[in-house]
């Protein structure tokens, strides 16, 4: 059978629709994103800001420009001689990146787009030919300019330098803090705040594998050092039956292993070792509320319980080194600063730094060798993201402060500084409550506001980024 025709209204009205749909869509959707007319555009920035404090970054910027200039002053014979006779040819001696460099008594910075031997300065030479030397060799103007050219090519080095050996030392730092843990027994078994003793389980009916009468649990003579996470007070959460911590010492078996150390007054919110060892069997635990820690009571006997106590010769168990390492990322990376590293490099380099720092330091607990592996492919993600959203759309690119001219301050306050309350935003749902969504919206008043809070911050500077696209008229081409 032949197919029927639609019919003509139907098709025309659908016609009609999609006109109206495409009208609305051209005026509204893309029309309000073009901004302002051509004549009242106001560029994007092509020029850095100026920096804040500029007494200031000059006073911290010259000591470093001073040593630099006196090395350049004296390894600049022995560069000559090691990369040919006169001048130092920037294609062989200097790598590629260009600086600003700004003297002690704030001079502009200069161009360094030349070869040496053609700087072009008013009255290199008498004969008009700016490279050419003198009798009795090279002018004052090309030993200037070789000065400058090693003073670019001695801090482009020392900054490679620093990144490594900064580099090096935060991963020392980092083992440091998560591996290095030791007691007398031996490494201490890494736990989190809800850890248990699997074998003991009694939560679940049906599930605990010590038999009939607790005939496959019984005491045993030997300790065993255990390491857990800080803030472990703040962590109780939820627990089937609020079974968290059961009695005071000794505890039943099936309590939480960190909580029960916490409530023993073995280990505190920095974490820390101590000692375990199942017990025998106990006619009933008493409860009580002791370091934030509440252990409820359980009046009848059960078959087996723990016995804690502190470790003998525990050496680097707490996670307390949590803001000396977060000191240590801030402090290296002003004095990357204060070497006068490129904007994207130092864009990079803050951004891998305070990644690394949440992934392996802020959270305060144990990082398994595999989760780090994780944590390195997530890294390639968050790069790609931090680089169209950050640095490319959010204007970084722009508005980064420009530590090549000498923007150490507008670097500590306008980025730094900002954003270390961000670097520990897990510590609000341990002292604030569970600021799950799904969750804090039907449990409690305190989730919602965390929210609010966090989009009222973050609401100003998106506002600002998207009125500097708007008014450039640069809205429409990203849409």
């Amino acid at each position: 059978m032949p197919s029927e025709s639609p019919h003509p209204r139907a098709e025309q009205f659908k016609r009609t629709v999609a006109k109206i749909a495409g009208t609305i869509q051209s005026t509204i959707c893309l029309r309000c994103l073009e901004g302002p007319p051509p004549e009242a555009r106001t560029p994007l920035g092509l020029e850095p800001p100026p920096p804040l404090c500029p007494k200031l970054s000059d006073w911290l910027l010259c000591p470093w420009d001073w040593l630099l200039r006196r090395a350049a002053q004296a390894m600049g014979p022995r560069l000559r001689s090691c990369c040919g006779t006169g001048s130092v040819r920037r294609q062989s001696c200097s790598p590629g990146t260009q600086y600003g460099l700004a003297s002690c008594a704030g001079a502009a910075a200069q161009n360094l787009e030349v070869e040496i031997g053609v700087v072009g300065t008013p009255g290199a030479s008498a004969s008009g030919s700016p490279g050419a030397t003198g009798p009795d060799g090279p002018t004052p103007q090309q030993d200037s300019a070789d000065v400058e050219l090693t003073v670019a090519m001695l801090r482009h080095w020392l900054q490679i330098i620093c990144v490594v050996l900064f580099s090096a030392l935060l991963c020392i730092c980092y083992h440091y803090q998560v591996y290095a843990a030791s007691t007398e027994a031996g490494s201490p078994l890494p736990l989190t705040c809800h850890s248990h003793l699997n074998k003991y389980d009694t939560r679940k009916f049906g599930e605990s594998q010590c038999g009939l009468g607790a005939a496959d649990c019984q005491p045993t003579s030997s300790w065993r050092s255990v390491r857990c996470n800080g803030w472990c007070a703040q962590d109780q959460g939820d627990d089937i039956f609020g079974r968290k911590v059961v009695g005071s010492g000794p505890y039943r078996a099936d309590s939480k292993l960190c909580m029960a150390g916490v409530h023993a007054g073995l280990i505190d919110n920095q974490g820390g070792c101590f000692d375990v060892r199942v017990g025998g069997t106990s006619s009933g635990f008493v409860g009580g509320d002791r370091n934030g820690i509440t252990a409820v009571n359980f009046s009848s006997w059960f078959p087996v319980s723990l016995e804690l106590r502190p470790s003998p010769g525990a050496l680097h168990c707490g996670y307390d080194g949590w803001w000396a390492l977060l000191a240590l990322n801030v402090s290296l990376l002003f004095f990357l600063s204060l070497l006068r590293l490129p904007k994207q490099a130092m864009f990079w380099c803050m951004l891998t730094a305070l990644y690394w720092y949440c992934a392996v330091a802020a959270f305060m607990s144990h990082v398994q060798t595999t989760t780090v592996v994780e944590r390195s492919g997530e890294f390639m993600v968050f790069a790609l993201v931090s680089h169209l959203m950050l640095w490319e759309v959010g204007g970084g690119k722009l508005y980064f402060p420009d530590t090549a001219r000498g923007a150490p301050i507008d670097l500590l306050v306008l980025e730094l500084l900002p954003s270390l309350p961000f670097l520990h935003i897990n510590l609000m749902g341990k002292f604030f409550g569970d600021y799950d969504l799904n969750r804090a919206i039907l449990q409690s008043w305190r989730g919602p506001l965390i929210y609010i809070v966090g989009a009222a911050l973050l609401a100003p500077l998106a506002i600002v980024v998207l009125r500097r696209w708007y008014r450039s008229g640069k809205m429409r081409s990203c849409v």
